[in-house]
């Protein structure tokens, strides 16, 4: 079996816990997700609505209990259509 070279630039770590995103430009209501993982370049999440690619986000969320809530913007670099869920991968962006 061949394997595939990792692509990945940053150490991912999982992390269990609720964001809030909305498309940046809009300035609209915020969704919720379910975060994955978590590295120094990005993150992944699980949303029932998930935001296109390409799209700029503004996202809050805590990496730990103790934590104050983080403000972070991303793009949108892929989304994975699943039956009841979605999986969207963000790249962070300053």
């Amino acid at each position: 079996m061949l394997r595939t070279k990792e692509r990945r630039q940053w150490q991912r770590r999982s992390l269990d816990a609720t964001i809030l995103y909305r498309i940046a430009e809009d300035r609209g209501a915020f969704r919720v997700g379910r975060l994955r993982d978590i590295s120094d370049g990005g993150v992944s999440f699980d949303t029932d609505d998930p935001p296109p690619e390409g799209v700029l986000i503004d996202m809050f969320f805590k990496e730990q209990a103790n934590d104050s809530d983080r403000h972070v913007k991303g793009r949108v670099v892929w989304r994975r259509n699943g039956p009841s869920l979605s999986a969207v991968g963000i790249s962070f962006e300053e």
